[in-house]
């Protein structure tokens, strides 16, 4: 689990249900599990991150919302 997280907790976060379209279509890349990815998933939409670019880095929250689900679906699903 990771620090003291529980999965039924980092399951129950808001964005849990948002994850990248392929994870539920059986297409996590290699080497993820759907535990690990869900893992990053959940470290990378802190909210420290979005202050820093919305506010520290002027971002809109359009782009930060279209360049994290880049991010993710680049990173977390397979091209087949």
């Amino acid at each position: 689990m990771g620090r003291g997280t529980s999965t039924s907790s980092r399951r129950s976060w808001p964005g849990a249900a948002a994850s990248p379209r392929g994870w539920r279509r059986g297409r996590l890349a290699a080497p993820w599990t759907v535990e690990t990815a869900t893992d990053m998933l959940w470290g990378l939409i802190a909210t420290d991150l979005f202050e820093r670019l919305l506010t520290g880095r002027a971002w809109s929250r359009e782009a930060l919302d279209e360049h994290l689900w880049t991010l993710c679906e680049a990173t977390f699903v397979s091209a087949e």
